[in-house]
């Protein structure tokens, strides 16, 4: 058999080869491979009859296509993700203010921590995630956060304004303190979020991204969203942004009419930070879009 590394080998259209961790070889056959569903009017046949989400998931192969009705369809890639910071940081601005949000998970340990900049007019600039890539005990992740925070904001890290899932505040039955209390206990002062009420904290988060600093021009171009997200880095949080965060059905929801989709977010990867986002946004909107509380209730589920 050719490998790879032979000059002469070719990948057979519609496949893919690639190395694992482990070094062992992995092909990827996709429907092109078949020489009778090349033809783009195969696809624009099949495609509509199988669903198009389906379709760009199973067949086509998309990562950004997601199982569930996205928490957050009011998010746009190219105007909330601009290009710009996807490889890149957003730079921090002094004078701004910090919101750290953090749903501390003390019953899964998939703690989660999200940064966002309250930049000049009111930007709300999400610049940094910490999210573990598996089970990490508050003890380790709380140090962590606090290294990221005097990295990136020498000198203005004890600034940071954090919020927590209130859940974080309750004493645990071992030895009486609480997520909040190991978080304090590194020198992060950390509050309970307003609410618990998740159509509340949607809310907060649906208003920022359909609202705009500067909608005075007549061409949609030179518009300034209210909120932007570094993909840089959050890539985490913009995943959960573009559909990863969705909602799911209920067991033994009805088949059909509209109590077929509860809208109650699914509990995986992509929750912790989304939640961990939305305790911080309830405190930016409460603190300073409070003119605008009916207009978020109204967006809100």
């Amino acid at each position: 058999m050719r490998l790879p590394s032979d000059p002469t080998f070719e990948v057979p259209y519609g496949c893919g080869l690639g190395v694992c961790e482990s070094g062992a070889l992995y092909v990827d056959v996709n429907y092109l491979a078949d020489p009778n569903k090349q033809d783009p009017r195969y696809r624009e046949e099949k495609r509509p009859a199988m669903g198009l989400a389906v379709w760009d998931r199973e067949m086509d192969e998309s990562e950004d296509v997601f199982q569930g009705e996205a928490v957050y369809k009011d998010f746009v890639y190219d105007r909330h993700a601009p290009r710009r910071f996807r490889k890149e940081p957003i730079p921090i601005i002094r004078g701004s203010q910090w919101f750290g949000g953090w749903d501390t998970c003390a019953g899964t340990n998939q703690p989660a921590f999200a940064l966002a900049q309250l930049a000049p007019y009111q930007m709300i600039q999400w610049v940094l995630e910490i999210v573990p890539t598996g089970p990490c005990h508050l003890e380790v992740f709380a140090p962590a956060v606090l290294q990221a925070l005097q990295k990136l904001l020498p000198g203005y890290w004890s600034d940071v304004q954090h919020i927590g899932d209130p859940a974080g505040a309750t004493g645990s039955g071992i030895d009486g303190k609480s997520a909040f209390d190991v978080i304090r206990k590194h020198g992060m002062h950390i509050v309970a979020c307003r609410t618990q009420v998740p159509a509340i904290r949607q809310g907060a988060v649906t208003w920022s991204l359909g609202d705009w600093i500067n909608q005075e021009s007549s061409n949609q171009r030179d518009w300034v969203p209210r909120v932007i997200y570094s993909e840089d880095g959050c890539p985490t949080l913009v995943e959960a942004m573009k559909g990863a965060y969705c909602f799911t059905t209920a067991k033994g929801a009805p088949t059909s009419g509209p109590g077929i989709v509860v809208h109650k977010p699914v509990k995986n990867f992509y929750s912790h930070i989304a939640e961990a986002h939305e305790y911080a946004m309830v405190e930016i909107f409460a603190r300073c879009f409070a003119n605008a509380q009916k207009e978020a209730t109204t967006y809100a589920r």
